[in-house]
């Protein structure tokens, strides 16, 4: 019976929108993300965890596209990941840990658009340890990428609030990573990626303590940009 009120209010909530009816859609939304929890907590069925994600999705969507409001959209991002947490903690393919991952991706990227910086660090580090679980199954490039990813995100919400020496921290860190991994299939974009994290490295280390070391990222970078 609650499945079926869930399916009902998402197509009243279609119909209101199609009426330019946003706040009362909005509501009926709501509402059924709310009956679609209750009933994914009671069973933790695969069936209630892909109700509840639709659900979720048609929230993203509505302020994403229809009534556009990206703190709110950042909400049920960060939804979506507790979810697909919970789900890749007990029966994830490698297919779906990666879409887990790219939701995390996601989610940052609208952290960063929402000058979310400290929230960036937090859920930088709850992906980190993530792709590392992944990375240590797979030992792939294409894992470890997330990891080195998860490690710019924390890198640069450090550095806007403020902490240039953990900015740096893993800066550096990203760039040891990126080295290694460009040094052995040479591709041309990842070329440019690292480039620009010597770039980051070079200003963090362009004033105050950090001064002595900023010879070292210059000297790296145009290295890099005079190579063949």
């Amino acid at each position: 019976e609650k499945r079926i009120k869930i399916i009902n209010l998402c197509l009243d909530a279609k119909k209101l929108i199609a009426s330019n009816k946003y706040q009362e859609a909005e509501k009926i939304y709501e509402k059924a993300c709310r009956i679609a929890e209750n009933v994914y907590r009671q069973t933790m069925s695969n069936k209630d965890s892909k109700t509840l994600f639709e659900c979720y999705m048609k929230m993203a969507e509505f302020y994403k596209d229809i009534n556009p409001n990206f703190e709110l959209l950042q909400r049920w991002y960060q939804k979506i990941v507790y979810l697909k947490n919970t789900t890749c903690n007990t029966r994830a393919s490698l297919e779906e840990y990666h879409e887990f991952l790219e939701w995390y991706v996601s989610t940052l990227f609208l952290m960063k658009d929402n000058h979310k910086y400290s929230d960036m660090v937090t859920y930088g580090f709850r992906m980190k340890n993530k792709a590392k679980s992944l990375y240590i199954k797979t030992k792939t490039i294409e894992d470890i990428k997330f990891v080195i990813l998860a490690n710019l995100f924390i890198a640069e919400g450090y550095c806007h609030i403020d902490k240039k020496l953990k900015a740096y921290y893993y800066y550096k860190l990203v760039a040891t990573k990126m080295e290694k991994i460009y040094f052995t299939i040479l591709d041309e974009g990842l070329k440019y990626d690292l480039i620009d994290v010597y770039q980051k490295l070079s200003d963090l280390t362009n004033k105050k303590i950090l001064k002595i070391l900023n010879r070292k990222w210059s000297m790296k970078k145009q290295i890099l940009k005079g190579a063949d």
